[in-house]
């Protein structure tokens, strides 16, 4: 008889039960005997987690957004799909605003568009192509700037170059947002790491309620159930795993003090726990298990929603900031801004909000004022602090009504000990055997029957998705069963 201990009730935990319970209904399936699943928080979800912007409107998303690849390459396409999920294509009505705060006309703001994919999918192509050969230390920015100094060379416009040129780096400042890091520290060798599933980009209106009710019915089925089979477990960090390997057993320790054995255990944590050790392996990791963890890069990306009394930027559907110069107050590295407005979101979805995506240290600058407030009031009066020199901007905005938002809504993922102080996974200048890394953290320790599942354990194209999260999961439970998927 096996037990089984899920550490984390996440997307990934949540698959890997799920996937367990369908594989031990197969006729030749090993038996379990019990799988215990261990939350720290008080909640399932993980970083699936919402707040109420306005109480006659659909809850926000604190944490992801989107669904990325509207495809059966999507590991969790079926759960965007469910009765309860809306998903929206956002529209192309988007305003730019340049780095002295002037709205780009039409022809100028497709031009930025395109620049940013253009050079973007030559570096993610270039990668694939030069992988072995690229030194580490080249970020996505130095391919960019080659590629502006070679189309320099070859051309007699030089006006026109120059100007190109810094649109072009402007432009590529936002490919940040992708990342949760600047795009200068973004690896050239492991650019073809970004590359995403085939489909669709789309934004779940409806918030990913419904699409956690659907990932964790089964389980929770399953926990109700009279032979208890599988037991939940909140507000249970664990700290420590401890294995005797010869014995093939691993001791799972809890904050309060609580110990139990398994035969097998899935650590469904975020990267960025195991990069702040916080939880303890005995023995300790291998070498090439700890290299992994300390290399793979781990974003910061948070997001701060803004309600106004009145949706005064009209039908337009997105804002972008290029390297703002005209907020040196409060980002004087001119870190570029961007918003999604709810106001198009389809039925009750839709709101007068604005939804700002912030990434790196500006995103930590934005945290630590916002948690600073004592009052609702002074959150309200921080976020205008440091938004209003971009929504002022917006076409359609009036001082005299727009000023200062109704509500603010802020994520602080970067000061989450469970969230690993960070968001989702990326590949950062320095990266070296990068696949190989992935590779060792997608397979685990099964000469210890302990695994590892989370966005980080995905196959290249889901990695830092919730698709990646639900793959891993899977992977992890056939790994648990013995002669299923190898170690």
């Amino acid at each position: 008889m096996t037990r089984v201990a899920i550490i984390g009730a996440g997307t990934a935990g949540l698959s890997c039960c799920r996937k367990l319970l369908e594989l031990l209904d197969e006729p030749d399936s090993s038996e379990i005997d019990k799988i215990v699943i261990y939350e720290a928080r008080d909640r399932f979800g993980g970083r699936i987690h919402s707040a109420s912007l306005d109480p006659s409107a659909t809850a926000v998303d604190l944490g992801p957004n989107w669904l990325h690849g509207d495809s059966s390459a999507n590991s969790a396409q079926r759960f965007y799909h469910a009765p309860e999920v809306t998903l929206h294509d956002v529209g192309d009505r988007n305003v730019i605003i340049a780095p002295d705060g002037r709205v780009l006309g039409p022809r100028e703001q497709v031009e930025v568009e395109g620049y940013m994919w253009e050079y973007v999918d030559r570096a993610i192509a270039y990668s694939a192509a030069h992988c072995a050969e690229i030194p580490a230390s080249a970020s996505l920015v130095d391919f960019v700037k080659q590629e502006l100094e070679r189309e320099e060379g070859e051309s007699e416009d030089k006006e026109r170059m120059e100007k190109k040129r810094e649109r072009v780096l402007s432009a590529i400042e936002m490919f940040g947002f992708y990342i949760g890091e600047a795009a200068a520290r973004q690896s050239l060798k492991y650019a073809c790491l970004e590359e995403m599933a085939p489909g669709d980009t789309m934004y779940v209106a409806s918030g990913y309620g419904g699409i956690l009710r659907a990932m964790a019915e089964p389980v929770l089925a399953a926990a109700a159930a009279a032979n208890k089979k599988v037991e939940v477990r909140l507000c249970a960090p664990v700290v420590a795993v401890e294995s005797e390997i010869e014995k093939q057993k691993s001791k799972v320790v809890t904050r309060d003090g609580g110990q139990e054995w398994f035969e097998k255990v899935v650590v469904a944590v975020p990267l960025g726990v195991l990069k702040a050790e916080g939880i303890r392996f005995a023995p300790e990791l291998p070498a090439e298990v700890r290299r992994a963890v300390r290399d793979v890069g781990y974003g910061r990306l948070e997001k701060v929603y803004m309600k106004f009394s009145r949706a005064f930027w009209g039908t337009n559907d997105q804002f972008e900031f290029l390297s703002p110069r005209y907020a040196q107050d409060t980002n004087d590295q001119h870190w570029p801004m961007t918003a999604i407005s709810l106001a198009q979101l389809p039925g009750r979805h839709g709101q007068a909000a604005l939804l700002w995506y912030t990434y790196g240290e500006i995103s930590e600058r934005v945290v630590r004022e916002l948690e600073s407030s004592k009052s609702d009031d002074e959150a309200i009066a921080a976020a205008t602090a440091f938004f209003a020199p971009y929504y002022s901007r917006i076409p359609g905005f009036d001082a005299a009504v727009d000023e200062r938002p109704e509500k603010v809504v802020w994520t602080r993922w970067s000061e989450d000990e469970y969230a690993g102080y960070g968001s989702y996974t990326n590949a950062m200048v320095g990266l070296e055997e990068g696949r190989e890394k992935l590779g060792v953290l997608r397979t685990g320790m099964g000469g210890r029957g302990v695994y590892f599942a989370g966005e980080h354990c995905a196959d290249e194209l889901q990695i830092g998705t919730v698709g990646g999260a639900v793959m891993a999961g899977e992977q992890a439970a056939e790994r648990c069963l013995s002669g299923r998927g190898g170690d």
